[in-house]
Protein backbone atom coordinates (compact mmCIF):
# COMPACT_ATOMS: atom_id res chain seq x y z
CA UNK A 1 0.00 0.00 0.00
CA UNK A 2 1.37 3.63 -1.06
CA UNK A 3 0.43 6.16 1.13
CA UNK A 4 1.38 10.06 0.44
CA UNK A 5 2.50 12.65 2.11
CA UNK A 6 -0.28 14.22 2.09
CA UNK A 7 -2.48 11.83 3.44
CA UNK A 8 -0.88 11.55 6.29
CA UNK A 9 -0.35 14.85 8.10
CA UNK A 10 2.20 13.97 10.85
CA UNK A 11 4.29 13.01 7.89
CA UNK A 12 3.73 15.80 5.83
CA UNK A 13 4.10 18.59 8.67
CA UNK A 14 7.38 16.92 9.21
CA UNK A 15 8.55 17.05 5.62
CA UNK A 16 6.99 20.75 5.20
CA UNK A 17 10.48 21.97 7.46
CA UNK A 18 12.99 22.05 5.33
CA UNK A 19 16.07 20.37 6.93
CA UNK A 20 13.62 17.59 7.70
CA UNK A 21 13.04 17.42 3.89
CA UNK A 22 16.77 17.44 3.22
CA UNK A 23 17.31 14.32 5.71
CA UNK A 24 14.87 12.18 3.89
CA UNK A 25 16.54 12.93 0.56
CA UNK A 26 19.53 11.83 1.71
CA UNK A 27 18.82 9.15 3.10
CA UNK A 28 17.33 8.25 -0.40
CA UNK A 29 20.05 9.16 -2.33
CA UNK A 30 22.61 7.80 0.31
CA UNK A 31 21.22 5.16 1.93
CA UNK A 32 23.75 4.91 4.85
CA UNK A 33 23.09 4.14 8.13
CA UNK A 34 24.33 7.25 10.42
CA UNK A 35 21.86 8.93 7.45
CA UNK A 36 19.00 6.41 8.25
CA UNK A 37 19.31 7.39 11.66
CA UNK A 38 19.54 10.96 11.68
CA UNK A 39 16.34 11.09 9.48
CA UNK A 40 15.04 8.37 12.39
CA UNK A 41 16.02 10.44 15.18
CA UNK A 42 14.90 13.97 14.04
CA UNK A 43 11.61 11.93 13.63
CA UNK A 44 11.21 10.90 16.79
CA UNK A 45 11.72 14.36 18.10
CA UNK A 46 9.04 15.94 15.89
CA UNK A 47 6.68 13.48 16.53
CA UNK A 48 7.62 13.55 20.33
CA UNK A 49 7.05 17.31 20.37
CA UNK A 50 3.71 16.76 18.39
CA UNK A 51 2.30 14.95 21.10
CA UNK A 52 3.22 17.24 23.84
CA UNK A 53 2.04 19.93 21.83
CA UNK A 54 -1.59 18.27 21.75
CA UNK A 55 -1.27 16.90 25.21
CA UNK A 56 -0.90 20.74 26.28
CA UNK A 57 -3.85 21.67 23.93
CA UNK A 58 -5.97 19.35 25.33
CA UNK A 59 -4.76 19.95 29.33
CA UNK A 60 -5.40 23.48 28.41
CA UNK A 61 -8.93 22.70 26.72
CA UNK A 62 -10.09 20.71 29.47
CA UNK A 63 -8.79 22.87 31.91
CA UNK A 64 -10.96 25.71 30.53
CA UNK A 65 -14.21 23.70 30.47
CA UNK A 66 -13.67 22.73 34.00
CA UNK A 67 -12.98 26.13 35.21
CA UNK A 68 -15.72 27.05 33.07
CA UNK A 69 -18.23 24.82 35.12
CA UNK A 70 -17.07 25.82 38.53
CA UNK A 71 -17.09 28.94 37.57
CA UNK A 72 -20.35 28.88 36.74
CA UNK A 73 -21.45 27.12 39.47
CA UNK A 74 -20.30 29.46 41.56
CA UNK A 75 -22.40 32.22 39.99
CA UNK A 76 -25.46 30.28 39.96
CA UNK A 77 -24.81 29.87 43.89
CA UNK A 78 -23.99 33.33 44.82
CA UNK A 79 -25.47 35.59 42.79
CA UNK A 80 -25.36 39.04 43.54
CA UNK A 81 -27.49 42.23 43.45
CA UNK A 82 -26.17 45.56 42.92
CA UNK A 83 -27.74 48.07 44.78
CA UNK A 84 -27.78 51.48 44.20
CA UNK A 85 -27.17 54.12 47.21
CA UNK A 86 -29.93 56.88 47.05
CA UNK A 87 -28.28 58.98 49.45
CA UNK A 88 -25.59 59.97 47.08
CA UNK A 89 -25.93 61.44 43.72
CA UNK A 90 -23.12 59.18 42.48
CA UNK A 91 -24.38 55.38 42.33
CA UNK A 92 -22.10 53.15 44.82
CA UNK A 93 -22.41 49.62 44.41
CA UNK A 94 -22.95 47.37 47.17
CA UNK A 95 -23.50 43.91 46.98
CA UNK A 96 -25.88 41.04 48.70
CA UNK A 97 -27.09 37.64 47.97
CA UNK A 98 -29.68 37.07 46.02
CA UNK A 99 -31.21 34.85 48.46
CA UNK A 100 -32.24 37.74 50.88
CA UNK A 101 -35.52 35.95 51.27
CA UNK A 102 -34.34 33.64 53.42
CA UNK A 103 -37.70 31.17 53.89
CA UNK A 104 -37.89 30.94 50.33
CA UNK A 105 -34.83 29.91 50.15
CA UNK A 106 -34.69 27.45 52.83
CA UNK A 107 -37.98 26.18 51.78
CA UNK A 108 -37.30 25.04 48.34
CA UNK A 109 -34.01 23.49 49.74
CA UNK A 110 -35.57 20.97 52.00
CA UNK A 111 -37.84 20.21 49.46
CA UNK A 112 -35.18 19.39 47.18
CA UNK A 113 -33.16 17.42 49.57
CA UNK A 114 -35.76 15.74 51.95
CA UNK A 115 -37.19 12.07 50.73
CA UNK A 116 -38.31 10.85 54.34
CA UNK A 117 -42.07 12.46 54.71
CA UNK A 118 -41.44 12.60 58.62
CA UNK A 119 -38.03 14.79 58.48
CA UNK A 120 -39.68 17.11 56.36
CA UNK A 121 -42.66 17.77 58.50
CA UNK A 122 -39.87 17.94 61.67
CA UNK A 123 -38.61 20.83 59.56
CA UNK A 124 -41.60 22.17 59.19
CA UNK A 125 -42.06 22.93 62.98
CA UNK A 126 -38.62 24.99 63.35
CA UNK A 127 -39.28 28.66 62.77
CA UNK A 128 -37.80 29.95 59.70
CA UNK A 129 -34.72 30.57 61.31
CA UNK A 130 -33.55 27.79 62.32
CA UNK A 131 -34.24 26.08 59.09
CA UNK A 132 -32.17 28.62 57.48
CA UNK A 133 -29.32 28.05 59.44
CA UNK A 134 -29.57 24.48 59.10
CA UNK A 135 -29.79 24.76 55.59
CA UNK A 136 -26.98 26.96 55.38
CA UNK A 137 -24.80 24.27 57.89
CA UNK A 138 -26.20 20.74 55.88
CA UNK A 139 -26.98 21.80 52.60
CA UNK A 140 -24.27 24.33 51.60
CA UNK A 141 -22.13 22.65 53.98
CA UNK A 142 -21.08 26.77 55.34
CA UNK A 143 -19.19 26.31 58.40
CA UNK A 144 -21.02 28.57 61.64
CA UNK A 145 -18.07 31.14 61.19
CA UNK A 146 -19.75 31.77 57.61
CA UNK A 147 -23.29 31.58 58.30
CA UNK A 148 -22.64 34.07 61.50
CA UNK A 149 -21.21 36.28 58.98
CA UNK A 150 -23.74 36.03 56.39
CA UNK A 151 -26.74 36.47 58.87
CA UNK A 152 -24.80 39.62 60.73
CA UNK A 153 -24.61 37.69 64.20
CA UNK A 154 -22.43 36.27 66.54
CA UNK A 155 -21.54 32.34 66.11
CA UNK A 156 -22.23 31.43 69.58
CA UNK A 157 -26.19 32.89 68.21
CA UNK A 158 -25.32 30.35 65.35
CA UNK A 159 -24.44 27.24 67.58
CA UNK A 160 -26.65 28.24 70.35
CA UNK A 161 -29.73 28.02 67.47
CA UNK A 162 -28.45 24.97 65.61
CA UNK A 163 -28.22 22.93 69.08
CA UNK A 164 -32.28 24.20 70.18
CA UNK A 165 -32.86 23.46 66.45
CA UNK A 166 -31.43 19.51 66.64
CA UNK A 167 -32.97 18.96 70.02
CA UNK A 168 -36.79 20.09 68.52
CA UNK A 169 -36.24 17.89 65.69
CA UNK A 170 -35.02 15.08 68.22
CA UNK A 171 -38.22 15.79 70.15
CA UNK A 172 -40.60 15.73 68.00
CA UNK A 173 -39.53 12.56 65.97
CA UNK A 174 -39.32 10.74 68.91
CA UNK A 175 -43.04 11.82 69.60
CA UNK A 176 -43.46 10.25 66.37
CA UNK A 177 -42.88 6.80 67.57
Amino acid sequence: MNITTEQNPIIHSFLSIQSNKQLLEQAMYYPTAQNKQKLNQAFKLFFLEARFTSYIASLIHFSAINYDKKNRLYKDRYQLIVDQNRDSDHASASIFPADTDTYHFVEQSWQQVMTEKRMYEAIEQLTSREQSILCYLYIYEMTEKEISTKLQVTQQAISKTKRLALKKLQTYLQCLD
